[in-house]
């Protein structure tokens, strides 16, 4: 369970549409032992994060800043409460939290940094301390505690965003809250075939063109669909070759580009929530 960050994404934490940047973590997250318990109580970081808990309403958030390059551990003291996400430097985060003092989910930016950080998200109530430390840090020596925290989670706002009700608009939000791609890329995407709906479509010969000219540009514009929003590009593909039928090398014939027109143009307008 605490082997990547990436996978504590997977908790998909209240069904909320987390859009997350692309990133490899840092960290190797693990049970302390007893005996690091122990010692990692007496540490003043520990002690003082204790006797100052961070009270946050479910979905709240803390950034912890990381001034190392080097790799990390953290322990968690008692119940997981926390949604770990590693945003390297230079990259921002979207997503649906709860700003402090406010009693609502609200679609909030944390613009880039230029130092690593980890933004700590309320999962559940309860309590816990979290303790950063540098890995490789022995019970022989004073552990290097880079920051610790003191976690009391309460109830969860009654205030909801506003989930979409279309299917594919789901698939997009169901992507992005398991780390594949972002809500700027679905958006980019879906004005990427906007675009397309509106380009000239005689120029493509073949079923073959139109489709590989639709890949190629989709890949530029917001990347592989096997990484980024590979659910909901999976599923527009299957609508265009259920709409549009044609193998490869079949000739693309008029009547087929008018209905590419009107198949993107529908695809776009079910996109539309996305916002």
């Amino acid at each position: 369970m605490y082997r990547k960050i990436v996978l504590a994404v997977c908790l998909l934490l209240m069904y909320r549409p987390w859009a997350i940047v692309a990133q490899e973590t840092l960290t190797i997250g693990t049970v302390p032992t007893a005996a690091e318990l122990s010692t990692y109580e007496k540490v003043d970081k520990v002690k003082k994060a204790k006797a100052s808990p961070k009270a946050m309403a479910k979905g709240g958030y803390k950034l912890a800043e990381i001034d190392t390059e080097n790799k990390l551990k953290w322990y968690v003291m008692g119940e997981d409460v926390l949604l770990k996400v590693f945003i390297p430097k230079g990259a921002e985060y979207t997503g649906w939290l709860v700003k402090d003092g406010e009693t609502s989910f609200s679609l909030t930016t944390i613009p880039a940094s230029t130092k690593n950080r980890y933004l700590l998200i309320a999962a559940k109530e309860g309590k816990a301390t979290l303790i950063l430390i540098t890995n490789g840090a022995t019970l022989q020596d004073e552990p290097i505690v880079l920051d610790a925290f003191q976690f009391e989670i309460g109830p969860q706002p009654d205030d909801t965003p506003v989930a979409p009700k279309d299917e594919l608009a789901k698939l997009a939000l169901a992507d992005i809250k398991a780390g594949n791609g972002t809500i700027a890329q679905a958006i980019k995407y879906r004005d990427f075939l906007s675009t397309a709906a509106d380009g000239n479509m005689e120029v493509f010969k073949t079923y073959g063109d139109f489709y590989t000219s639709l890949h190629d540009g989709a890949m530029k514009m917001v990347g592989s669909a096997d990484v980024v929003l590979p659910s909901m590009r999976a599923k527009v593909s299957e609508i265009l070759k259920a709409q549009l039928g044609g193998k490869m090398g079949d000739p693309f014939p008029p009547a087929t580009q008018a209905k590419v027109v009107d198949t993107l143009k529908g695809i776009v307008k079910r996109l539309e929530s996305l916002q």
